[in-house]
């Protein structure tokens, strides 16, 4: 005979939470009371179905979650005072699975960290994520199986979203607008590429979103260095996009394969040095049509 538990509601404190991870079963939700966490890392945990852990009412200084199965967040402050290097992440994950963020928020100082990084993970999720004052809001760096939505990536220096050797990624409905780059920086609301030696960067989706100031919209740079070829991308499907920016690439996508650019709309920003474009090259068996560019006011 099996005997099925109910899930529980935990409730944890900041000198709890710890022992109250140790100690949940699969389908449990962890209530975070108010307050300070810190920096907490959870490491080598599995739950099946997954633990939640709200954090509605809790706030962080960093996040580190490093061989985690099975949990999803909602909620919670994710605010990185002093981070050791600029691009520090906020939220690490690395060498994990089902692991989700819903409704929370990502900052710094100020031009410095990144928001949150997934590494090395496989079917993680953001819906309703909040990004400011970083240096780029967030990183996918080999992760297959990914949604981004519903999210804001504001205030930033450079990206809002940089998807790196990776696969099967959906971005949906996100926004970014007043980015303040400094003038080395080249920010992208959300940028790919692939890694020499790694499977290219694949099967992406950026669709219904919006880029809005100082930034290039939604583009995917092919590169060479040392004579060694980046591997370029495949199945990539850019569609019914707005980008109203002052940098020449609005959409833009290099030696791709078998992919979809379709029913974006670009312009420029009054006063813009430069005609914001969608611009496709070097690619094969790539469909492009329905695309709209306005030319700059003055």
């Amino acid at each position: 005979m099996f005997i099925l538990l109910a899930a529980a509601l935990i409730a944890a404190t900041p000198d709890s939470l710890a022992g109250q991870l140790e100690s949940a079963h699969p389908g449990d939700t962890i209530k975070l009371a108010p307050g300070d966490y810190g920096s907490p890392e959870i490491k080598q945990q599995s739950w099946s179905p997954a633990i939640t852990l709200d954090a509605s009412d809790a706030h962080f200084t960093g996040l580190r979650l490093d061989g985690v199965e099975g949990l999803h967040v909602t909620g919670g402050s994710f605010i990185m005072p002093n981070p050791e290097k600029p691009h520090t992440p906020v939220v690490l994950v690395t060498n994990a699975r089902d692991v989700t963020f819903s409704g929370s928020k990502f900052g710094g100082p100020g031009a410095l960290g990144i928001g949150l990084t997934f590494r090395k993970a496989h079917d993680v999720a953001l819906d309703n994520g909040q990004f400011t004052g970083l240096h780029r809001g967030m990183v996918l760096d080999e992760v297959v199986g990914g949604r981004i939505a519903n999210s804001s990536f504001a205030s930033l220096r450079t990206d809002g979203i940089d998807i790196a050797a990776s696969q099967q990624v959906l971005v949906d409905r996100i926004s970014c607008k007043d980015f303040s780059p400094e003038p080395v920086d080249h920010p992208d609301c959300v940028q790919l590429w692939s890694v020499a030696g790694k499977p290219p960067t694949a099967d992406i989706t950026i669709r219904n979103s919006t880029a809005v100031g100082t930034m290039q919209g939604f583009s995917g740079f092919n590169h060479v260095r040392n004579g060694i070829d980046d591997g370029g991308f495949d199945r990539i499907t850019i569609t019914d996009n707005i980008v109203r920016g002052t940098y020449p690439h609005g959409v833009a996508l290099y030696s791709a394969r078998n992919s979809r650019i379709t029913g974006n709309h670009v312009s420029s920003l009054p006063g813009s040095r430069y005609k914001v474009s969608v611009n496709i090259k070097y690619s094969t068996d790539t469909v492009v049509e329905g695309n709209r560019m306005d030319a700059p006011k003055p």
